[in-house]
């Protein structure tokens, strides 16, 4: 079972872009507004080199734990190319 979190935040146009995209294509997903989750967002920060911006979509793989972050201008720039990462 997967698991999504999108950390986003108030007028972030890609981040509705995102949303849009991930409802689109029926992914379920929580999230998480970087404002009300302040300490938990600057810890993703400080724990993944190059996250720096939202939209970052984190990828939790309960049954082997795995665990991926998925940050705007480092691994994607676009939806739908997130899409496709998620959908591998």
């Amino acid at each position: 079972m997967v698991k999504y979190f999108l950390y986003s935040q108030q007028g972030c146009d890609f981040c509705d872009e995102l949303k849009k995209e991930l409802d689109d294509n029926n992914i379920k997903y929580t999230i998480k507004d970087v404002f009300k989750n302040r300490i938990e967002w600057e810890k993703v920060k400080r724990s993944q080199e190059g996250i720096k911006y939202t939209p970052t979509l984190v990828v939790v793989n309960k049954i082997n734990r795995d665990v991926k972050f998925l940050a705007v201008d480092r691994d994607f720039d676009t939806p739908e190319e997130l899409i496709n990462l998620i959908k591998k």
